[in-house]
């Protein structure tokens, strides 16, 4: 930039500040095709995981001379539904990923439903073992 005023991914000094995290928005999943919308991001939201789940499902991605780390579509969702209320079943659960988060069928569908079981037993969460259920259910 002619300023001469550093500028840096924001993702690499979210590593730089804190090492142990890894991008998991919701700009992160619009751009694994799972949400429909692109939103603004800028605020980090730090989320506690379970410390067996944190180092499954992600990869480093290098942006010029910066690494990060960036949660695959299946742990961004399965960090997602640990975070929120309970689903009563796989019917509310499904609802709670169309509507609510807004996901396609389509989508979902192509989700890894191994990669979702193996999660659900790192997760300790209803919800994500009844997305692995759902999603084996999807691709019957």
């Amino acid at each position: 930039n002619s300023s001469g005023i550093p500028v840096f991914p924001p993702f690499s000094v979210t590593q730089t500040l804190i090492g142990y995290n890894y991008i998991r928005s919701r700009r992160r999943k619009a751009l694994h095709g799972l949400s429909g919308q692109m939103f603004w991001f800028g605020t980090f939201i730090y989320r506690d995981v379970p410390s067996e789940a944190f180092p499954l499902e992600l990869r480093v991605v290098q942006e010029k001379e910066y690494f990060y780390r960036i949660a695959e579509p299946e742990k961004a969702l399965c960090d997602k539904l640990y975070t929120m209320h309970p689903a009563a079943n796989g019917r509310e659960l499904f609802a709670l990923l169309t509507e609510d988060l807004r996901i396609e069928e389509t989508e979902l569908c192509k989700l890894d439903a191994d990669k979702v079981s193996v999660l659900a037993e790192h997760y300790h969460s209803g919800n994500v073992k009844k997305m692995a259920s759902l999603l084996r259910r999807m691709k019957r």
